[in-house]
């Protein structure tokens, strides 16, 4: 209710952005050119930037956002609410965090892939457009279910970081990756950009 609430005070559209968080980008400077062409056509006048309020992978667009003058916000799992090497993982250019009390990270929490977990449901549910710029599960997750409930959606390809999930495996005792590209383009088509 405190999130909803807030972004109906605010009266803007929410432009929130999906993407690879700890596994970051391969080719991460790509990711924001094309990101900050999506920005051009907004207005901070009009526009939230909403992200997942790490500064991380995806969370760097938040310094690309505040840049150009928008107003930002983050909705974040309580699982997130950790330091990374004794500092906070927030990102200092988001405005404003809303940490879900949430027992996952994300995603579906049914086998029937209906149901999403409290902080992947206020992400959609928030959300006027919703911009997948590659991304992991989660994001294929809500992806589906903003495009499933007739929201703007946009998907644009990158992969994730080859060596940071190549070595995640490595360390899980996984046999090394051979596929980095999103889960997203199992749900997008060639119509979900803007």
């Amino acid at each position: 209710e405190i999130v909803s609430h807030f972004f109906q005070e605010k009266g803007k559209k929410v432009l929130t952005f999906v993407g690879y968080s700890g596994s970051g980008y391969e080719k991460e400077d790509e990711m924001i050119i094309k990101a900050n062409e999506i920005l051009s056509k907004f207005s901070p006048d009009d526009t939230i930037i909403n992200i997942g309020a790490t500064y991380y992978g995806i969370g760097i667009l938040y310094r690309e956002a505040k840049k150009l003058g928008f107003e930002t916000t983050g909705i974040v799992s309580s699982l997130s609410n950790r330091s990374r090497n004794g500092q906070n993982s927030f990102s200092k250019f988001c405005d404003y965090v809303f940490l879900i009390q949430d027992k996952t990270y994300g995603g579906f929490i049914d086998k029937n892939k209906e149901i999403l977990s409290p902080t992947s449901e206020l992400m959609v549910s928030s959300s006027d457009i919703l911009v997948a710029l590659g991304g992991g599960a989660i994001s294929h997750d809500e992806f589906y279910m903003a495009k499933k409930r007739k929201k703007k959606v946009a998907y644009y390809p990158f992969d994730s970081n080859h060596s940071k999930v190549s070595n995640k495996s490595t360390y899980h005792g996984n046999p090394p990756p051979t596929n980095f590209s999103s889960p997203v383009a199992q749900v997008a088509d060639e119509t979900d950009v803007l």
